[in-house]
Order: structure tokens, then C-alpha cells, then sequence
């Protein structure tokens, strides 16, 4: 198990690695730049107000079918046909909803066309996921790998094209982004569900009312546990643009830096989908899950933590490098936003574990205090910090939430608590901290490369303390296919 864990995850970084970075930093980034922050902070915050109500459009319908694929090692006709007649049925009371909230909270008439454009991207967006579900949950981790990226590696022609072929058709606009993100997803949908439907039995593809009320009955607490964590992690840039005067400058700023968090976030999303089929099967068969939730926790952590010091040592010089109107300020909101990362990383690991065993009732419980604690954050320190006093409400809310679920993991699930591991990783992080500021800015080199050095010292020190062991990884590669190193 440990192996097949390795080997995905060294492909899933490989080709994600290749094409979703230079989308953030060579698409995206650049369009920000163009654009201006205002202009750009209005359609992030348009997007996280659209994803805000994923609940109706997924109704955990993705996070239920890939452990019930994942468990029984088949995609069932009748399964398939049911639970696509449902998400049809969510996707169009979605959009409907998105338009009445529009409504409610006054959005400006000439912004609808946009936001409606967005809330369709993102129902194409949860189909992707929902045919991925299958897909991984058969174990064909190769498939899912390229369909990961199809739609940024689409996205990333199209909006090469718009910004750097001169076809007379002038600034780069907005609304060219929107669309392009609607054309690769739509055509991404198309393979995905060929690919679904090539994999799954034939069967009788009439309603089968018991079916779908046992499917509603029991997605429901992933549908919560998927808008609980979706609000309190998407609600900031919303907050940021309603709430203060200058609003969506304000939103571009804390974009800005989100861009980078969502960049390297990413690692560890591919983390968790990967653990929860194998997380899921383990349960499943009765057989211990430590080791693998152990090893996971030990090297995403170390990794993230190494990066988050760099990152936050380097700050202003990275937001100046990146942004056109980057500086100290955005620097400040980078420096607070990034420290999200090790608590993300962590949640990742746990959460994916207690959402494999099925504990979604308690999991809810704490993703329901973590809306309320970083609602009561940002109503605290946005009027008067902004965009900081976003990420400062981020970073609080994610650490909570991280301990809460690692703390009810290693409850329910009987396991034992590494202590070593929590203090090496503390002392790793203060050791490399205290490094970079004595040291290695005193180095006569580019700040680029003062930058890699701390990460280069960074990998050191986890290897030193023992974090990531090079014995582990040399046994898992000449391991057999299902050995448990």
C-alpha cells in the first residue's frame, strides 16, 4: 500500500507539477497584473461567492460515490444513472439560487452576466470531480492524474493565445477568462464522463426510487461536511469586497497572495485525493491505517513547513517580483496567509481519514465552529486590519481546525500520538527560522538563491531529525506492489 501511495503521488506531483504552476504564475498571475487588482479582486471575490454554494450543486455526492466505488471496486449502471439524474436535477437548482442570492445581497445588475458565467463553471467543475470520484475509486490513479490537469492545460492555450498573440482585439478583458474557464471544463466533462461510462456495468438505467433515497439520506453529511469547510475557507475575499469601501482592491490584494497558498495547497490536496480510496480500503478491510496516516503526516508537514519559513522570510521581495503593485503590505498579507499551509496539510491527512471511516457527524461539529470562529475573526479584524486581518483569520481558523481533527483522529480511530514528531517539526521550523535571519540573508547572493538555500537546509534538517527517513523511501520503491512498509 505504502508503495502504490509513493509512486501516485511521485506521478501526481510530476504532471501537476509541469502545468498547474505555470497556469498560477504564468496565466493567472499575469492576467492580475494586466488587469489591475480592483478588476481582479471583483471577479475573486464573484468566484468565492459563487463557490460558496457548492452544498446544492455537490450535496457530497463526489466524496460519496469515490468510497462507495472505492469500496465495492465497481461502478454500478444503476448507481451511475441514478446519481447522474440527481446531480442534473442539483446542478440546475444551483444556478437558480446563485441568481436569488444575487438578488438578495444586491450585486450590481451589470456584474450578473459574469457571476452566472462563473457559477456555470463551476457546475462543469463538480462533474469533473464527480467522474474523477469513479475513476479513482476504480484505482486507475493514471487516468485521474491527466484528467487533473486537461482542463488548466486547455485553459492555459486559450488564455496564452487572448494575452500574448496580437490579434487586434485589444486589452486583455476579464470576461475572456471566464469563458475560456468555461470552454476547457466543458470539454474536460466531455472525456471524463466518456471515460466513466466506458468503466462502468451496463444496467437498467430506469429511477430506482429506494436507491436514491438511501444515496440522499446518506450523502447528506458529506454534502455538510463539503459546505461547512467551503464556507469557512472561501468567505474571506466575499467579506473583503461587502464590507469595506475600497473592497475589491482589498480582495485583489488578499488574491494576490491566496494565488500562492493555492499554489502550493495544491500538494497536498493531491495528498488527500489519493489517501482517501486508500484510506477507505484499509477501513474497509479492517487493517491498520497508522502507518500510512503516520508517514503521510510526517512528510507533508516537513515539506510544508520548510516551505512556509522560506516563504515568509523572502516575502517581500516575492510579492514585489510577481505584482506590479506588489510591496510591504501585500507582503504582510502573504506572510500571515502562508502559515494556513502546515494546518491545511495536516487537515488534509486527518480529515481525509475521518471522512474515510465515515465519522462525518463529529467532522461537521468542528467544521461548524470553524464557520463560526472565522466569521467572528473577519468581522473583528477586517474593518481594521483588510486584507491582513483576512489572512490573519484564515491562519487562526485553520490551526484550529487541524488540531480539532487530529485530536478526534487519533480518539476514535485508537491511534497513538507521535510527540517526537510534533516536536522535531517544531524545532525544525524554529532551528531553519533562526538560520535564515542570522545567516543566510547575509549571504552576498541574489535573494532567489538565498531563497532555495533556506529550502535546500530546510530538506536537510527533516532528513537530520529523522522527519523523512531515506531508508523509507528505498524500501518503498523496491517494495512489492501491496507490501506494507
Amino acid at each position: 500500500m505504502r508503495r502504490e501511495f509513493f509512486l501516485q503521488v511521485s506521478f501526481l506531483l510530476f504532471i501537476n507539477l509541469l502545468i498547474k504552476p505555470f497556469y498560477i504564475f504564468g496565466i493567472d498571475r499575469t492576467i492580475q497584473n494586466v488587469v489591475e487588482t480592483e478588476v481582479y479582486g471583483w471577479y475573486f471575490a464573484a468566484f468565492n461567492f459563487t463557490y460558496l454554494f457548492q452544498i446544492i450543486n455537490d450535496f457530497g455526492l463526489q466524496t460519496y460515490n469515490n468510497g462507495k466505488v472505492a469500496r465495492e471496486g465497481r461502478i454500478s449502471g444503476i448507481h451511475l444513472s441514478n446519481i447522474v439524474r440527481i446531480k442534473s436535477f442539483l446542478g440546475l437548482l444551483y444556478l437558480l439560487v446563485v441568481f436569488l442570492a444575487l438578488v438578495i445581497f444586491q450585486y450590481p445588475a451589470i456584474r450578473y452576466s459574469w457571476i452566472l458565467l462563473l457559477a456555470a463553471n463551476h457546475l462543469l467543475n463538480s462533474w469533473v470531480l464527480f467522474f474523477r470520484s469513479g475513476i479513482s475509486g476504480m484505482g486507475h490513479y493514471l487516468r485521474d492524474s491527466l484528467l487533473s490537469v486537461l482542463d488548466k492545460f486547455l485553459l492555459i492555450l486559450f488564455c496564452g493565445v487572448l494575452l500574448w498573440v496580437d490579434w487586434g482585439q485589444g486589452p486583455f478583458q476579464m470576461i475572456w477568462l471566464i469563458l475560456a474557464q468555461f470552454a476547457s471544463l466543458f470539454v474536460t466533462v466531455i472525456v471524463a464522463g466518456f471515460e466513466v461510462y466506458r468503466l462502468s456495468e451496463r444496467g437498467n438505467s430506469a429511477f430506482h426510487w429506494p436507491e436514491l433515497r438511501r444515496m440522499f439520506r446518506e450523502s447528506l453529511p458529506y454534502a455538510l461536511v463539503v459546505f461547512l469547510m467551503t464556507a469557512y475557507t472561501r468567505m474571506d475575499a466575499v467579506m473583503l469586497e461587502r464590507m469595506l469601501l475600497e473592497g475589491a482592491r482589498q480582495a485583489g490584494i488578499y488574491a494576490s497572495a491566496f494565488r500562492l497558498l493555492d499554489a502550493v495547497n495544491m500538494l497536498g490536496f493531491l495528498f488527500a485525493g489519493l489517501l482517501l480510496p486508500m484510506f477507505s480500503r484499509l477501513l474497509a478491510a479492517g487493517r491498520p491505517v497508522e502507518a500510512l496516516a503516520s508517514s503521510g503526516f510526517r512528510v507533508l508537514m516537513s515539506g510544508a513547513l520548510v516551505l512556509v519559513v522560506a516563504v515568509t522570510v523572502f516575502s517581500e521581495q516575492i510579492m514585489s517580483s510577481l505584482y506590479t503593485e506588489g510591496g510591504a503590505y501585500s507582503a504582510r498579507v502573504l506572510s500571515a496567509l502562508i502559515w494556513s499551509f502546515p494546518f491545511f496539510c495536516g487537515s488534509y491527512i486527518y480529515g481525509t481519514l475521518l471522512t474515510a471511516g465515515r465519522f462525518l457527524r463529529r467532522m461537521n461539529l468542528i467544521f461548524a465552529a470553524g464557520l463560526l470562529l472565522n466569521l467572528l475573526l473577519n468581522l473583528l479584524l477586517i474593518p481594521r486590519y483588510q486584507a491582513e486581518g483576512a489572512a490573519v483569520a484564515t491562519a487562526i481558523t485553520q490551526f484550529v481546525m487541524f488540531v480539532a481533527q487530529y485530536a478526534l483522529a487519533h480518539r476514535v480511530l485508537l491511534l497513538s500520538y507521535d510527540k517526537k514528531a510534533l516536536l522535531l517539526l517544531i524545532f525544525s521550523g524554529i532551528a531553519l527560522y533562526w538560520v535564515s535571519i542570522r545567516i543566510i540573508l547575509f549571504f552576498p547572493v541574489v535573494w532567489y538563491m538565498q531563497f532555495f538555500l533556506v529550502l535546500g537546509i530546510g530538506l536537510i534538517f527533516t532528513f537530520v531529525a529523522g522527519l523523512i527517513k531515506i531508508d523509507f523511501f528505498i524500501k518503498v520503491v523496491h517494495s512489492r506492489k501491496h507490501s506494507d512498509v
